[in-house]
């Protein structure tokens, strides 16, 4: 047993959120070194858990009665996509990473990492990566069923005209995601930054699609060694975050409203 967390939960076990415990009583009831007793009370409120309410005194935070509460799904998602971001940025010399849930037909960047001075692409619309002008978003659209495709083309075709942007046609579209498919991933090129982008979905128990990850990097073909070492570390990433969704029990029905 590790001393100081007995310790610690000894002391916590003693205090109340609804009233006052002094110091010289926490030294008689733990029978602690005074010291050592100052030295958790002041850990414990700099992480909130606990806070001097008087001189000498203490008493439970109520931050400490959130620990039983469950964590809302969409915090959850956005602690996977900052770990999952940061694993991947750990194994690229030079370019980003993003990760983003799949929401309301768009995927919203929950977290990102860019080494300085890296081009970042521009997908061509104002707000977050809406699905075919981006990797991301076309990894996304491989998961979706028929139906689902086809409200987005619609979508991406008309927000396109907007933009005075060209869109490709349905057929295009239906021959790029084949190709998604047969590889596993998506990739798209970038000529004007010299800047490529791969991307593969995370999924939940029911492989309904929760988001996706995104690795951009200095333009590369996929069959290049770089390309191939890539590729293997961005599905390893991805396997990470559909195995931590379905260890959650996150279903992308909660988010997706």
């Amino acid at each position: 047993m590790i001393q100081v967390l007995e310790r610690c939960f000894e002391i916590l076990e003693l205090m109340s959120p609804d009233r006052d415990i002094s110091l010289n009583t926490l030294t008689q009831l733990t029978r602690l070194n005074r010291g050592t007793l100052c030295n958790i009370l002041r850990t414990l409120g700099e992480l909130g858990y606990v806070v001097r309410s008087g001189q000498g005194a203490y008493r439970l935070s109520a931050k400490i009665r959130r620990l039983h509460q469950v964590v809302p799904s969409e915090k959850l998602l956005q602690r996977i996509s900052s770990a999952s971001v940061e694993f991947l940025y750990r194994h690229i010399c030079h370019g980003a990473v993003a990760a983003a849930a799949f929401q309301n037909g768009i995927l919203t960047v929950l977290a990102q990492k860019c080494h300085p001075h890296f081009p970042m692409p521009d997908t061509g619309y104002p707000e977050s990566l809406l699905g075919w002008n981006s990797a991301a978003g076309r990894a996304v659209w491989v998961m979706l069923s028929d139906e689902q495709q086809t409200a987005l083309l619609r979508e991406y075709q008309s927000r396109s005209r907007e933009h005075d942007l060209q869109p490709e046609s349905h057929e295009r579209v239906k021959a790029e995601l084949e190709r998604i498919r047969s590889r596993g991933y998506a990739f798209m090129n970038y000529p004007d930054l010299s800047v490529c982008a791969y991307a593969m979905p995370f999924l939940d128990r029911y492989e309904k699609v929760c988001g996706s990850i995104d690795l951009l990097v200095p333009s590369e073909s996929p069959d290049s060694p770089d390309g191939k070492r890539h590729v293997e570390k961005l599905k390893r990433t991805a396997r990470m975050a559909t195995r931590t969704c379905i260890e959650l029990g996150l279903h992308a029905s909660d988010w997706m409203k």
